[in-house]
């Protein structure tokens, strides 16, 4: 059962609320759902699931007309592009300032604005502290509760479901994940590829979430 909106929200029992449809939300929820669970996504902003109009290939900032940090007048612009349009305060400074963030509201959340690149973390990164031993002033743990060993199939699973492509990092020589294979490269990025390896370089394609259209 699907529901759009809030007509017909009241009227089910759900299983599971999930609270925002972004990478994590979004992910959760699914495997909830593909288990047999009821649930029900609670996202602020606009669904570009049911037809509404949608700014698509564009920044919400290039339609401004003057430069400027966007505001309340561009509430409606902001809703369009999957942004958050409430505002916040930066009491960081000296002078409390009002900004909006670069941050989605919407479905898929900020999901929907990132650059697609989802890389693992490198096996080092699971013990902070052995890799700054120099460091002073810091609080590094010594590792983390889990191991890269043990989210590997974890990263393995997303990789699937986002269809994640790219290719091998050479960097990663314990990487067992097969990619999908990844798009072609631009004329320009050709050339560059080509002078990266002449200098002895070894480049990859940065392993990218999305689906490849004829």
């Amino acid at each position: 059962m699907t529901v759009s909106g809030t007509a017909g929200a009241t009227e089910k029992t759900w299983d599971y609320i999930v609270v925002g449809t972004g990478m994590g939300g979004a992910t959760v929820g699914y495997a909830l759902a593909k288990a047999g669970n009821a649930v029900l996504f609670l996202e602020k902003g606009r669904s570009t699931l049911n037809g509404q109009e949608t700014l698509a290939d564009d920044f919400a900032e290039s339609f401004f007309t003057r430069a400027a940090a966007p505001g309340p007048e561009h509430e409606a612009l902001l809703a369009r592009a999957g942004r958050y349009t409430g505002g916040l305060i930066d009491a960081s400074g000296a002078k409390p300032r009002p900004f909006i963030p670069f941050i989605g509201a919407g479905t898929g959340g900020s999901s929907a604005l990132y650059g697609m690149v989802l890389e693992r973390f490198f096996p080092a990164d699971f013990t902070p502290a052995a890799q700054h031993r120099a460091g002073s002033d810091v609080a590094l743990p010594d590792r983390w509760p889990l191991t890269y060993a043990q989210l590997s199939p974890y990263y393995a699973a997303g990789e699937r479901l986002y269809r994640v492509r790219g290719t091998f990092d050479p960097l990663r020589p314990d990487e067992s994940n097969a990619y999908l294979p990844a798009g072609p490269l631009s004329p320009v990025n050709r050339v560059l590829w080509q002078r990266l390896e002449e200098n002895g370089l070894h480049p990859y394609a940065l392993p990218l979430a999305c689906e490849r259209q004829p």
